[in-house]
């Protein structure tokens, strides 16, 4: 792990560089609030250049780790600098299902009350964070910003978790097509320690686990396929959990299936919910944190 101090300028970069010659992992530092790492060139950037470096981009995934409330404030920076920036934006969440986008449309046509909206968050992400969205959710409503529902309901996971991606039907594989557990092995050890002593790599409980982490990941990809399709003078900022988030998740499904000019922007972890490291392709941008 590197040092607690924090470094700066040719400080930064040796270590950087030591940490590709030692592997190609970055161990997560405490550094300064809102220095934005570039992985490809080893130095920082500031939100106006990284807006700048985004401008030709149609997808931008930000990862979160749901319970830290200065992940959510590093996404409504991201998405109030884009939108100032006069892209045209949506936001996508993988909090909310597609079958809720009637819901996310009247919420941003100001034809919801927040009580309502509540109500379809609660049913969507039955965890309460919605204090930390809140911000994300009101600024896309005063400002008119399309909200898009991600993912698939959550039952499917729940059922591809506890019986495997054959239990589903052929009216849930519908839009999916056939998937399986077809991920490298660093996605596959950080999902085993998710598990815990339940991970074993090629388990029962490991596989149909990391089937539904590739159902969510490929759902999501999908639904954001589409709505590029739909609207491809827009550009989408994705916000998702940090597993979901990395390269080798959605950004990962979107480039099998289409060509999607994508970043990722993960911010540096607080261990809040897991301890992780940043792989060199992990992503494209990394917002460290005190």
């Amino acid at each position: 792990m590197w040092s607690s101090v924090a470094p700066s300028g040719s400080r930064l970069a040796a270590l950087v560089l030591a940490g590709i010659l030692a592997g190609s992992i970055i161990a997560v530092p405490a550094l300064a609030k809102d220095l934005i790492f570039k992985v490809a060139s080893i130095g920082s950037l500031s939100l106006d250049g990284l807006v700048e470096e985004l401008k030709d981009v149609r997808v931008v995934v930000v990862g979160e780790q749901h319970d830290n409330r200065l992940h959510h404030e590093i996404q409504l920076s991201i998405i109030s600098r884009l939108h100032e920036s006069d892209r045209k934006l949506a936001v996508g969440f993988e909090m909310f299902g597609a079958n809720s986008q009637r819901e996310l449309d009247l919420w941003v046509a100001g034809k919801m009350t927040e009580d309502d909206f509540f109500k379809v968050y609660l049913r969507n992400w039955d965890l309460n964070w919605y204090p930390l969205y809140r911000d994300i959710f009101v600024y896309c409503r005063e400002h008119g910003i399309p909200m898009v529902g991600l993912n698939v309901p959550r039952e499917v996971v729940r059922q591809v978790a506890q019986k495997g991606f054959s239990s589903l039907s052929r009216k849930q594989r519908e839009k999916l097509g056939f998937l399986s557990c077809d991920v490298d092995e660093r996605y596959q050890r950080t999902l085993a320690q998710v598990l815990g002593a339940k991970g074993h790599a090629g388990g029962t409980v490991f596989g149909r686990f990391c089937e539904a982490q590739v159902v969510w990941d490929t759902s999501m990809a999908l639904r954001v396929i589409e709505y590029g399709r739909e609207n491809p003078d827009t550009a989408m900022v994705v916000l998702a959990g940090t597993i979901h988030a990395w390269k080798r998740g959605i950004v990962e499904q979107i480039s099998r299936r289409a060509d999607l000019a994508s970043r990722v922007i993960l911010p540096s972890s607080d261990s809040s919910f897991f301890d992780y490291e940043i792989a060199l392709d992990d992503a494209d941008y990394v917002w460290w944190l005190e």
